[in-house]
């Protein structure tokens, strides 16, 4: 397992190019902190990370506009890891409930806007399961409104306790006398129909819990769909090539280190890119002070880190 400290990824340049991918959602930003580095047991999910970035590139040139509304509709998206933790083990709060109905709306539509993407269907793992169910859970009249509001008619008792609350506030406008009696009874009234609310409360939360697998499949979906397209943004803006994996040597083609390389266009200097082949075992970098060998390493060990990380690298 490769383990880096902060130092060392500022000082390789890994810092400079992941603090210049952008993902949207909460869910995409932490799929590219945890996922780390490709070991070789890995080898398979790693190309699989190549393969969604390759089909998503395409898609970025062969419709963007559709693309850039699936961004907007992930960075819609509210990070309600812990809201999903809460409902496991107990209920959802009124708040919490309004989220998670915003939450599945939206993620409705990412998926909608996925499914159009070119390409689509050959991306592995950024399945989206169906959400109405959970939806209806939340509100089974009109899973469309733009809006999470508990109806009066959701049980008897809150119905009861919200008409009785109109009728007092009724009372209570027109009432010159008694107002003291008619807000003490408004009072229980309210209690009442927070009584109810709760109930109500309890029982979406009984019928969202079973559905809690299909809720944070679908926010893993997300971090996914997000990371691989911000991945596959910052290829195409920085002219990065998909890496072979595999053979017995290291070998670059017109290999750049991106940092490096925006320090001297700054100064009005260039940078020259490297062609290098390193076989197994133990090499030898030789050269005058002032060279290049500390940048031509770097520039190595940089573009390694990026494949092992499953991105595109700097190269042709």
């Amino acid at each position: 397992m490769i383990e880096l400290s902060y130092e060392q990824k500022d000082n390789i340049g890994l810092k400079y190019v992941m603090d210049r991918v952008t993902p949207l959602c909460p869910y995409g930003v932490k799929r590219l902190k945890s996922e780390g580095f490709y070991t070789e047991e890995k080898a398979v999910d790693l190309e699989r990370e190549f393969d969604r970035i390759e089909i998503l590139s395409a898609a970025w040139r062969k419709d963007p506009d559709s693309v850039r509304k699936l961004r907007h509709a992930l960075s819609g998206l509210k990070d309600l890891s812990g809201s999903l933790k809460t409902l496991e083990n107990g209920n959802l709060s009124e708040t919490e409930l309004f989220e998670m109905f915003s939450f599945l709306q939206r993620i409705r539509d990412v998926a909608f806007l996925a499914r159009s993407l070119p390409g689509y269907e050959r991306l592995e793992g950024m399945d989206f399961p169906p959400v109405e169910e959970a939806l209806r859970a939340l509100i089974p009249s009109d899973i469309e409104r733009p809006g999470f509001y508990i109806e009066d008619d959701r049980t008897p008792a809150l119905s009861a306790a919200r008409t009785r609350k109109r009728e007092i506030e009724k009372e209570l406008r027109r009432a010159k006398e008694r107002k003291e009696e008619l807000l003490k009874a408004r009072q229980e009234t309210v209690l009442k129909e927070e009584e109810a609310l709760q109930a109500v409360y309890t029982d979406i939360s009984n019928a969202l819990r079973p559905l809690a697998g299909c809720i944070r499949a679908n926010m893993t979906a997300a971090g996914l769909l997000d990371a691989a397209l911000a991945k596959a943004l910052f290829a195409q803006q920085n002219g990065c090539v998909r890496p072979k994996v595999g053979g017995t040597s290291l070998s670059f083609q017109a290999a750049v280190h991106p940092a490096v390389r925006e320090a001297l266009l700054g100064r009005g200097r260039h940078f020259v890119p490297i062609d290098m082949e390193l076989p197994r075992g133990v090499s030898v970098l030789t050269g005058a002070n002032m060279g290049g060998k500390s940048v031509a390493l770097q520039t190595v060990t940089l573009n390694v880190l990026l494949a092992l990380c499953g991105f595109f690298v700097y190269g042709e």
